[in-house]
């Protein structure tokens, strides 16, 4: 999981989004659905997997946590399919 949560962190700095690292949990503050998308692109290219449509609301991306948990599960989802 702490390689996930550092892949996130790159993706939120390539972004240039500024993240408070010391916080477990963080908030992501994304500015606005530009950023958003960005950030969702970043994650799909460094992960190598494709978010559902279903799960593209910007509550999904408040927290680290949360992005963590999703990610964990569509890679798990992936890996299984090979």
């Amino acid at each position: 999981m702490a390689n996930i949560r550092e892949k996130i962190i790159c993706c939120l700095s390539n972004i240039g989004c500024i993240i408070n690292e010391d916080e477990e949990n963080f908030t992501i503050e994304i500015e606005d659905s530009i950023m958003l998308i960005s950030f969702i692109v970043e994650l799909e290219v460094n992960f190598d997997i494709e978010i559902p449509d279903e799960l593209l609301t910007s509550v999904r991306f408040e927290k680290c946590n949360d992005v963590i948990e999703m990610l964990s599960q569509l890679i798990e989802r992936v890996d299984s399919n090979y």
